[in-house]
């Protein structure tokens, strides 16, 4: 079995547990980088393909998709030629995230081959792909074993020993600075919405500003803003509610606007960046809210300026995540609302390293643990109470940690992943 991996610089450390995985379990492999800046000639990835002779092409997210455009013919027909398969690797949202390209392609692109296959960590995300003609299963998420090992070699920190420790690289929140401090949610939806709307009127369709184009634009602006407003004025919603409003919400855009060009995927692009401040910004509030009840944060120095402060939180390399993992108390976890029904691999990295998870309600996770009940909130107040009280009775916790290193180690690592993605390309 042999592989060719489509890389980009962004997602360089997550596609690299796969190849390790890859080289481990003796599937061949070869990679190409999908630099915007340098790429390869449309001639020069034929060659790569007629040389390397993989069995399939595989990347995150269909992002190669996006890079194959502009070079020739469309990816469909390449595949077609070479008789070989396309795998995603979909651990993003199709409706929250993703580049311009990615994701317009996705909502108006021409039916895509059959060869292309997504595996999704979600089943949210199996019905969006299927919704829009893409070939799509669930697919597991998984843990680096190598967590179990660094665990084992760290050395006792007091950075995180007996702590309740919170890691994740600070989010992009600079755009909140001149939202009113009351209500920063609303004020960014706010923001969120006019800037929707200077995207619309910067496509090409609204390029002489004609009287018609501008109030389409403000026809989906009016559409728009008072379903996110009264929708976000609630307390935070329960992910799911987020997703099926997000989706809803699409749908009332596509049946309101004439079917023209790209513009109802400009309008659900837009609505992928609310949904992103969204995210954002909850994570900062629920984050900076619990460092009263003893949060201990990591990730790099973006954190102080969220929380207007001058302590520090350091990145923690793999090595010190695993070190955090198996020192702290409790290994506090978030996980995005564009993951709406999974839980965050956290979980299963933190047992990996023999630790202890407090994650939020997800309803996915038994198809991970089964009956194996995991600490879990669903509310700002449950998550102060629930971390503390872990921490405090720490040591009753020690057979479910045990277990939980068990499964994961046996069901949950990328090597058995390999192992089922081979089987899936055999069936192909």
């Amino acid at each position: 079995m042999k592989a060719l991996v489509f890389k980009t610089a962004d997602f360089d450390f997550m596609m690299s547990r796969w190849t390790r995985a890859f080289k481990d379990c003796h599937v061949d492999f070869s990679e190409v980088v999908l630099d915007p800046k340098n790429r390869p000639s449309l001639q020069e990835q034929i060659k790569i393909i007629e040389s390397v002779k993989p069995d399939f092409l595989f990347c995150q997210n269909l992002y190669a998709i996006d890079e194959w455009e502009g070079w020739g013919p469309p990816l469909e027909e390449v595949l077609e030629k070479f008789k070989i398969p396309l795998i995603g690797w979909a651990v993003d949202n199709p409706y929250s995230s993703g580049t311009p390209a990615h994701f317009w392609r996705l909502v108006t692109g021409p039916k895509f081959s059959r060869r292309i296959l997504t595996l999704c960590i979600d089943d949210q995300f199996v019905r969006s792909f299927e919704a829009h003609g893409i070939r799509a299963r669930f697919f597991l998420h998984s843990a680096d074993r190598d967590y179990s090992r660094w665990a084992n070699e760290s050395q006792v920190s007091p950075l995180f020993e007996n702590q309740i420790t919170f890691a994740a690289t600070p989010p992009p929140l600079h755009f909140l600075e001149d939202q009113p401090q009351k209500s920063p949610e609303l004020g960014l939806i706010e923001q969120g919405m006019h800037r929707l709307l200077g995207v619309l009127k910067a496509h090409p369709q609204f390029r002489d500003h004609s009287s018609q184009q501008t109030l389409l634009a403000q026809q989906v602006f009016d559409l728009v803003s008072p379903h996110w407003y009264s929708f976000f004025a609630r307390d935070y919603p329960k992910p799911e509610e987020l997703v099926r409003a997000r989706e809803s919400l699409a749908l009332r855009i596509k049946e309101g606007l004439s079917p023209e060009s790209q513009i109802s995927a400009m309008v659900q692009h837009g609505l992928r960046s609310i949904d992103s401040y969204y995210g954002h910004v909850q994570m900062s509030l629920w984050i900076k809210a619990l460092r009263s009840s003893g949060l201990k944060v990591f990730g790099g120095e973006g954190w102080r300026k969220i929380f207007g402060d001058t302590e520090t939180y350091p990145r923690l390399n793999p090595q010190e995540l695993a070190a955090s993992y198996r020192q702290s108390a409790v290994s506090f976890i978030f996980c995005k609302p564009s993951l709406p029904e999974t839980p965050s691999e956290r979980v299963l990295e933190t047992f990996a390293a023999k630790g202890l998870p407090l994650h939020n309600t997800r309803k996915g996770m038994h198809r991970y643990f089964e009956d194996l009940e995991i600490p879990s909130y669903e509310s700002l107040p449950q998550a102060a109470q629930k971390m503390n009280e872990l921490k405090d009775h720490r040591g009753d916790f020690e057979s479910l940690i045990q277990k939980g290193h068990e499964i994961v180690m046996e069901k949950h690592t990328f090597h058995q992943r390999v192992k089922e993605l081979v089987a899936i390309i055999e069936a192909e």
